[in-house]
């Protein structure tokens, strides 16, 4: 599912962050980025979570305006 693969991801940046890889505002702009992830697809979609491999590019547009 997508969000979990960000979450995921997320975790790694985690990761990058506390190591001192990565930093403060980069990692909560990733953070960000799942949150808004997730409301995008309850508020176009009506879903919490989709498969990855439903996804179209379009899809990725439109999140991404």
């Amino acid at each position: 599912m997508l969000c979990d693969v960000f979450r995921e991801a997320n975790e790694q940046r985690k990761a990058e962050y506390e190591r001192g890889d990565m930093g403060k505002p980069t990692y909560e702009r990733w953070v960000r980025c799942g949150t808004y992830l997730e409301e995008f697809m309850q508020l176009t979609r009506n879903v919490s979570d989709i498969p990855v491999k439903v996804e179209t590019k379009g899809f990725v547009q439109d999140f991404e305006h």
